[in-house]
């Protein structure tokens, strides 16, 4: 019985991964395309890259940040709508940036502003997700908008992400069989004692 319990501890400490290191992201290629199909290239403005285009302006810094596995959400990229501006006029424009893990390109994120029948105005991000591979893992990165993606009006908004490890098949195998384990050395404890 004492092997089979060192086999199911075994097995779940090959499932667990390692205390996950830490991953450096930059945002790059900042742009916001207005409805006519015209792209603005973001500038560096002190120590953010800045775009503006119409009644938006999007900035993110020029430096990079460390995030670790399960860290709370972090700002990526800042959305302005100026005062006064008629939510019709914000339908079509779309805002994207390159994401960069450890001086690798990760991916693009894009999101589009659209205008729904009743008025209200939509934030959606087209590719919600990147999948990228570092320090011989693999990890996602996960894209939303705050406060409020829906009802979209002047004021500030926040394109934040979420940093989490996606496991690998063998460990997925690793955690089944330990659980398995566990569960026949429990069966098993309760039938004999």
């Amino acid at each position: 019985m004492k092997l089979l319990s060192v086999f199911c501890l075994l097995f779940l400490a090959l499932a667990t991964p390692a205390l996950a290191d830490s991953i450096t992201l930059k945002f790059t290629g900042l742009s916001i395309t207005n409805p006519g199909g015209q792209t603005t290239a973001a500038g560096v403005m002190g120590t953010d890259l800045v775009a503006s285009s119409g009644p938006l302006m999007v900035k993110t810094p020029t430096s990079s940040i460390t995030v670790t596995v399960g860290q709370n959400p972090f700002d990526t990229v800042w959305l302005f709508v100026a005062p006064n501006t008629p939510l019709a006029s914000l339908d079509g424009y779309k805002i994207s940036f390159n994401t960069e893990a450890n001086g690798v390109a990760a991916g693009t994120v894009t999101a589009a502003l659209s205008v729904r029948p009743d008025g209200v105005v939509v934030a959606t991000i087209l590719n919600p997700n990147l999948v990228f591979g570092a320090l011989g893992r693999y990890f996602q990165l996960s894209f939303f908008i705050t406060p409020n993606p829906v009802g979209v009006g002047p004021g500030n908004y926040d394109i934040q992400a979420s940093l989490s490890e996606v496991p690998e098949p063998q460990t997925v195998v690793l955690l089944g069989l330990g659980l398995l384990v566990g569960a026949y050395f429990l069966r098993n404890r309760r039938l004999f004692a």
